[in-house]
């Protein structure tokens, strides 16, 4: 555990320097293949190669290896960095490998990174991705399982995942999850996916309550609905959410289909505070608009899909302590 920990110490000033003796101490402690210490030194550094940091060239292929590694020590994290790789990038894509590590980890069950695992081994499912068929009822148990194991990601898609099944009430209880774990944007689309269902039944202080926290965490969603409300409106007038929302709306008048795929080259939004995410949102709107539009049209799975591809996803193979750091 020492090595990892001066490595991270290390890592976290980022100079380049420091980034190259961080990466030494990680690989002493990845080779030490010595318990938790070892696995999560082998997930930092294959995380070091896969995004180039100090003088490393960018490698994803070795950042696998060193993966696999963490995995092999039983890192959930690790685990679900080898699935998702190997699912996504073409050069390497092994969705038979995929498949075995993602359940490996997602049986992790309370290990960090087993809800991440049991989502893309959903997703797999969803897309009947290698030897999967199309399976919207078994995508939503696992889909449950990573909600429930609290990845945030999973609980939207489970929510809609249910509704395209017609089990209402469970999609209902999977967004309520995802809007209490209170983690950013993608709780916050969990949020107004539950405001949409109270607002459904009439229960409208419900639903002001759940779009306001969805907003509140940073979700355009949200923040467009109660936009569209005149009580809304009133509610946020003169704030950062009202400007936020005004220019998500400037940005839907200027939609571009096309924008969508330029979402992966966008940087990462970290987990900021709503006064501190109110620049960031104006310069993204536009390209982000298209999640909302396409989430707004469709249902069911095709609501998952839109919203999985127009996401953008926030440095993907690092672990949630390392995610802080940003």
């Amino acid at each position: 555990m020492g090595c990892s920990n001066a490595a991270g110490n290390l890592r976290d000033i980022k100079s380049i320097q420091d980034l190259d003796q961080a990466a030494v101490y990680f690989e002493k402690g990845c080779d030490l293949k010595d318990g938790e210490g070892s696995a999560d030194a082998c997930l930092s550094l294959g995380v070091m190669h896969r995004y180039g940091e100090g003088q490393l060239d960018q490698d994803l292929a070795t950042a696998i290896e060193y993966y696999q590694q963490g995995c092999d020590l039983g890192n959930a994290w690790s685990c679900s960095n080898v699935g998702s790789n190997l699912r996504s990038d073409k050069p390497h894509q092994d969705f038979a490998r995929a498949a075995e590590v993602l359940a490996k980890a997602c049986d992790m069950d309370r290990s960090r990174g087993a809800g991440r695992a049991c989502y893309h081994l959903a997703r797999m499912r969803d897309e009947g991705e290698g030897a999967f068929r199309n399976d919207p009822r078994r995508a939503s148990e696992l889909h449950m399982k990573s909600c429930e194991l609290e990845y945030e990601w999973a609980c939207f898609n489970a929510s809609v995942t249910l509704e395209g099944l017609g089990d209402l009430a469970g999609a209902k209880t999977m967004a309520s999850r995802g809007c209490d774990l209170e983690r950013g944007e993608d709780s916050g689309d969990s949020c107004a996916q539950l405001g949409r269902y109270q607002a459904d039944e009439g229960a409208r202080a419900d639903a002001y309550r759940s779009f306001s926290k969805g907003c509140a965490l940073g979700s355009l969603y949200s923040c467009e609905w109660l936009f569209d409300q005149e009580e809304g409106s009133e509610r946020f007038s003169g704030t950062d959410l009202a400007d936020m929302a005004t220019s998500f709306m400037e940005g839907l008048s200027n939609f571009d289909s096309s924008s969508c795929a330029d979402l992966d080259e966008e940087a990462p939004l970290c987990h900021l505070h709503p006064n501190q995410l109110f620049e960031p949102f104006k310069r993204h709107c536009r390209q982000r608009v298209c999640t909302t539009r396409q989430l707004m049209e469709t249902t069911g799975q095709a609501r998952s899909q839109a919203y999985d591809r127009c996401h953008p996803a926030r440095n993907p193979d690092h672990s949630p302590n390392q995610q802080a750091r940003c």
